[in-house]
C-alpha cells in the first residue's frame, strides 16, 4: 500500500509538470500575427542542395523562383544525382535568370553540396529550404527574412508536413507540430535549441563566423541544431509563424523509413548543451511517467484524486493542441492529441531502445 501511494504521489508531480509543460507554450499560442514584410530589399540567397530530386524540383522549384521580393537568387547545387536533376534545372535556367547551379566535386553529401552554395551566393541574406519543400505563398520569402536586424541575424521557421487520412500520417504530424512547440517556445524563451533546415534564414555575416567543429561535422543529421546553438552566442535568435511562411514537405510514407529517419535524428542530442539534455529529458521522463501510470489505472484500483489529475492533463492537452492546430493550421488533429501523444511516447521508446542496443555508426 505506501509503494502504491508513492507511485500515485509521484502520478500527481508528473500530472502537474506535464500540465507546466502545456502551459509554457501559450506564449507562443497567443502571439501577435502583425503582417510585416522585409522591406529592406537585401540581396537574398535562397539555398538548396539536391541528390536525385528531379520530380520534387519539377514540382515545386517554380514557387520559389516566382516570389514576390525584388532582389534575389536561387542556388541549387546538385549532388552527383544519377535522376534528370541536372535535365530538370537546365529547363529552368532557360526562363529565369534567378536561378544559379552547381555541382558537386568533392564527396557527395549534403554539408558539402551545402557549403558549396555558401560560397557562390552573392546575397547578404540566406534562406534554407530542401527541394522537396512546398511553397505556396509569395509572400514567403519576405516574411522568413522579415525579422532580421544587425542584432538579430537568425530566424527559425515552420515546417509541416502534408496531411493524409492516415494514422502515421497523423502522427508524424503530431511529432512535427510538438518538436515545433518546443523549439519555436524555447526561442520565445530566449533558450534555442534547435533549428529545421528546411526553412531558415540567417545572415551571410553569422555564417562565415561560425565554424562546426570536425565532431559535430561528422554526425548523420541534426548539424542544424548544432549551427544554432553556436549562433545563439553571436545573435539573438527570432521566429517567424505567420502561415505564409511555411514551408511544406511530404511525410515519410512508411514506419520503417521514418523510423530510420528519427534513429539518425536522435543522435545529435548528445551534443546538446547540458541544459537542453536536462529539460528534454524531464519533458520526456514525465511524459513517459505520466502515461506509464494512466495504463495502470486500467488495471488497478486508483484514487479518486489521480482520475482527477488524469482528467485535468487530457482537458489541458486538448485545449493546448487545439489552439495550437488552428495558429499552425494542423486541421483536426488536436482532437485525438491524447493518443497519439501516449503513441509518440512508445514510438520515442523504442527509439531510445533500439540505439542503446545497436547505435548507428555508418557516416552518411
Amino acid at each position: 500500500m505506501y509503494v502504491f501511494a508513492v507511485f500515485e504521489n509521484l502520478f500527481f508531480l508528473a500530472a502537474l509538470l506535464y500540465i507546466f509543460y502545456l502551459i509554457s507554450f501559450l506564449k507562443l499560442l497567443f502571439l501577435k500575427k502583425n503582417i510585416s514584410y522585409n522591406s529592406s530589399q537585401t540581396f537574398i540567397s535562397v539555398l538548396i542542395c539536391a541528390k536525385n530530386e528531379a520530380k520534387n524540383l519539377q514540382n515545386n522549384l517554380a514557387f520559389i523562383l516566382d516570389q514576390d521580393y525584388p532582389n534575389f537568387e536561387v542556388i541549387v547545387v546538385n549532388d552527383k544525382s544519377t535522376d534528370h536533376t541536372e535535365a530538370v534545372l537546365r529547363q529552368f535556367q532557360q526562363n529565369n535568370s534567378k536561378l544559379r547551379c552547381f555541382s558537386s566535386t568533392g564527396n557527395s553529401s549534403k554539408k558539402t553540396a551545402l557549403q558549396l552554395a555558401k560560397t557562390n551566393a552573392q546575397g547578404n541574406i540566406f534562406v534554407l529550404t530542401d527541394a522537396d519543400c512546398y511553397i505556396p505563398s509569395a509572400n514567403w520569402l519576405k516574411l522568413i527574412t522579415q525579422p532580421i536586424n544587425d542584432t538579430e541575424q537568425v530566424v527559425l521557421g515552420y515546417a509541416p508536413n502534408f496531411k493524409k487520412n492516415t494514422f502515421l500520417n497523423a502522427l508524424q504530424n503530431y511529432e512535427t507540430l510538438t518538436t515545433a512547440l518546443q523549439y519555436l517556445s524555447a526561442a520565445l524563451y530566449n533558450s534555442p535549441y534547435m533549428a529545421v533546415g528546411r526553412n531558415l534564414a540567417y545572415t551571410k555575416t553569422i555564417s562565415q563566423e561560425i565554424n562546426l567543429s570536425n565532431k559535430e561535422n561528422k554526425l548523420l543529421s541534426g548539424d542544424d541544431d548544432l549551427w544554432l546553438q553556436h549562433a545563439a552566442k553571436k545573435s539573438k535568435i527570432k521566429i517567424q509563424i505567420k502561415p505564409d511562411s511555411f514551408a511544406y514537405s511530404h511525410a515519410e510514407d512508411s514506419l520503417l523509413k521514418w523510423w530510420n529517419q528519427k534513429r539518425r535524428h536522435i543522435t545529435t542530442a548528445n551534443y546538446y548543451r547540458l541544459k537542453d539534455k536536462i529539460i528534454l529529458a524531464s519533458i520526456f521522463i514525465t511524459k513517459f511517467y505520466f502515461w506509464a501510470f494512466t495504463v495502470g489505472m486500467l488495471f488497478f484500483t486508483t484514487s479518486t484524486n489521480s482520475k482527477i489529475a488524469l482528467l485535468c492533463v487530457l482537458t489541458c492537452m486538448l485545449l493546448i493542441y487545439n489552439k495550437a492546430s488552428t495558429k499552425f493550421k494542423s486541421g483536426n488533429l488536436w482532437l485525438i492529441s491524447p493518443i497519439l501523444d501516449f503513441s509518440l511516447i512508445c514510438f520515442q521508446i523504442s527509439l531510445f531502445i533500439s540505439n542503446l542496443v545497436s547505435p548507428i555508426k555508418k557516416w552518411k
